[in-house]
């Protein structure tokens, strides 16, 4: 990992645990949490494509400020905030193995136009239709991609 991206990990991850810290009469609709927190994830990942090792340290670092802000801004219990967060981060694994994907792509200018448009359709679709589906759509989305993803490379190398 470069030292700019570690530096972005660094500054979200403070980020994401500072914010719980702000006022606690703020009533948040959990949705709203929880897709800022992705849009967050998704923007650190805007530049180059994660690496596994890479989607696991950023999920470490904003998983106890995203827990923490469902429970004091949006009066969650304890396990549908657990649940929340391991939505938000397979859905976060969704965007890595897609943004990954979008890499395979010769063209410079249609990466960048790609990217950017993933930053919009993950969350839309994340605030459309997977943050209320069972954990199970959201699971097999993320393998889908990743096992695409992989499959891809492997047939990329050995050409």
């Amino acid at each position: 990992m470069d030292r700019n991206r570690s530096i972005l990990f660094l500054v979200a991850g403070i980020l994401s645990c500072a914010f719980p810290l702000l006022s606690a009469s703020w009533e948040l609709n959990p949705l709203v949490i929880r897709a800022g927190w992705l849009v967050l994830g998704c923007l650190i990942g805007l530049g180059t494509p994660f690496q596994p090792q890479e989607l696991l340290l950023l999920a470490m670092l904003l998983t106890p400020g995203l827990f923490t802000s469902l429970i004091v801004h949006a009066d969650l219990s304890t396990y549908q905030s657990y649940i929340s967060v391991f939505r938000v981060m397979l859905i976060l694994g969704l965007y890595a193995a897609l943004s990954g994907l979008i890499e395979l792509s010769k063209s410079t200018t249609l990466r960048i136009l790609l990217r950017f448009g993933l930053i919009l359709v993950v969350p839309l679709l994340f605030l459309l239709g997977l943050e209320r589906a069972s954990p199970l759509v959201s699971i097999a989305l993320a393998a889908l991609a990743w096992a695409t993803l992989l499959f891809l490379r492997s047939l990329r190398n050995r050409a």
